[in-house]
């Protein structure tokens, strides 16, 4: 009997290694493809580095991250470019400004400017449920203010009426006065964690004129390993980004209609 059970106990040994193998294989964080359509939606999420497109990239900063830490009308301006229902609608222009550009009145009281050429106005219209829709699909929170306008690029901007909005080419610009520079990033891996959760990590580099390297989007502080690495490269490679940008985590929360973006933060 005792021969019996010692010729038992590797055995016993080698499922109890397989099944510590499995268990540790199943409650791991599950790769993703970084390339997928799913990945690059998320990553869209975050901006662009185009300053006037809802604030540019807002997330790569020193401190963490959240919906609390955005500007209101950028976050409206994210959610805009998500809305579904939508109607683009075209007006003649039927008045004149102050500045001989010829206008459309939309609505009862928005006023847009109409395109040189065409002399007509096109815009589109959605609702507010609309816009909070596509907010909460963004960041799994409704719209707690409704701002009256806020822009949607350099030239373009939505105004409330009511329950509606209407976007198109206002008759005033916005303008930021920041010094020219260049990004680079580069997603390196992107995990779904056990709870349903999915983080992209990527690198993030922010390269001025003179060819100085900073470590965030809102603040000169310069990396200068990065810069002396870049005095002799000459040019930005992925080598250079990956040896030397800051790494970033995002964490997209798994909804009942997909993922929202909840937070960024250096690694």
């Amino acid at each position: 009997m005792k021969k019996q059970f010692k010729n038992i106990i590797p055995i016993i040994i080698v499922i109890i290694i397989g099944l510590i193998i499995l268990a540790t294989f199943l409650l791991s964080d599950k790769d993703l493809d970084i390339n997928s359509s799913k990945i690059t939606e998320l990553y869209s999420y975050l901006g662009e580095t185009d300053i006037y497109h809802c604030g540019g990239l807002n997330t790569y900063k020193n401190e963490a991250i959240t919906l609390d830490n955005i500007k209101n009308e950028d976050a409206l301006c994210m959610a805009y470019y998500q809305v579904k229902n939508s109607k683009e609608e075209t007006k003649k222009a039927t008045n004149t400004n102050v500045n001989d550009n010829k206008t459309c009145k939309i609505g009862k009281s928005t006023t847009l400017l109409a395109d040189e050429k065409t002399q007509k106005c096109t815009y589109k219209t959605f609702t507010k449920k609309d816009l909070n829709d596509a907010y909460n699909n963004l960041y799994n929170q409704d719209i707690k203010n409704y701002e009256k306008m806020f822009y949607i690029s350099e030239e373009e901007a939505c105004y409330l009426e009511g329950e509606t909005y209407y976007c198109g080419t206002s008759e005033t610009y916005t303008y930021y006065l920041s010094p020219n520079a260049t990004i680079y990033r580069a997603i390196t891996k992107a995990k779904e964690q056990l709870n349903g959760d999915i983080v992209i990590y990527d690198y993030f580099l922010r390269v001025s004129e003179d060819n100085k390297c900073y470590k965030t989007n809102d603040q000169d502080n310069e990396n200068t390993d990065c810069t002396k690495a870049l005095a002799k490269t000459k040019k930005v490679t992925k080598e250079l980004l990956l040896d030397n940008g800051t790494m970033y985590k995002h964490i997209f929360h798994k909804t009942p209609s997909g993922y929202a973006w909840i937070k960024s933060e250096q690694k």
